[in-house]
């Protein structure tokens, strides 16, 4: 049976520019809707947290594209998977939310066109890069984070609690051990660096945490939103976030 294709294209410019990558990454990336097909694979088990969802945005991805959606920096993956949303379901996102001052659910409709997106510039994100820790005084420059590297520390995480037989878990450790390019100039050990990294003081570590967190969020979608209690009447703020209705959207019939 000859089937038409009904899925639909639309064109985003990434915040990063391609500007961030060793690859030639143009801006522009066009995204067609997502398939029951890509539906079933979102909802297929992985013990890695991005690998299903950046296989399906790569696969929708019809433009030219010299990288893989996992490989990019989170704002550019961020920015994919709201596009993605928006091309498959539509811009209106339903969010809920609960009132901090008087604990009442609110429901607010969200354009995800509509809200801010911060263009990568060098020189802001590059502060963030790089950092001379307050206790050990070691400069460490650090990479952007990827999904890959989300999904790597993850492994590892659970790699190292079988290998020592420790019940600790050491996702941190590894999240830390592939943020850092550099320390001191030199590059990272791979036989060192996990225990470089379990011995640092907690103020280093927490300094690197911030560091990383400042530069993933320097440029991209802006993941704060303003939000109006109908029950109080005050106004707070909420983090963007891709909740049950991000892609299974209920319909009102």
């Amino acid at each position: 049976m000859n089937q038409k294709d009904y899925t639909i294209n639309q064109t985003f410019t990434l915040p990063s520019k391609g500007l961030v990558y060793n690859e030639l990454v143009g801006p522009d990336i066009t995204l067609r809707s997502m398939t029951t097909q890509e539906e079933m694979k979102r909802l297929s088990h992985s013990d890695l947290p991005y690998k299903n969802i950046c296989e399906i945005i790569d696969d929708c991805i019809v433009s030219d594209c010299n990288l893989s959606s996992r490989d990019m920096c989170l704002a550019d993956y961020r920015f994919l998977l709201y596009m993605l949303r928006v091309v498959t379901y539509g811009n209106n996102y339903k969010l809920s939310t609960t009132c901090p001052f008087c604990g009442c659910g609110n429901v607010d409709t969200i354009d995800l066109t509509k809200i801010s997106c911060v263009d990568y510039d060098r020189e802001e994100t590059s502060k963030y890069l790089s950092v001379e820790l307050p206790m050990t005084k070691s400069k460490v420059e650090l990479y952007l984070q990827t999904p890959r590297m989300v999904d790597t520390a993850q492994y590892n995480a659970k790699e190292y609690r079988k290998k020592t037989g420790q019940t600790i878990d050491y996702t941190t450790v590894f999240n830390i051990q592939e943020l850092i390019k550099s320390i001191d100039g030199n590059p990272v050990n791979p036989i060192k660096i996990t225990d470089w990294v379990k011995n640092l003081p907690m103020a280093d570590t927490n300094t690197i945490l911030n560091y990383a967190d400042r530069a993933n969020r320097s440029f991209g979608l802006d993941n704060n939103l303003h939000c109006f209690c109908e029950v109080c009447g005050m106004d707070y703020f909420v983090s963007l976030r891709a909740d049950r209705e991000f892609f299974r959207p209920t319909l009102d019939i």
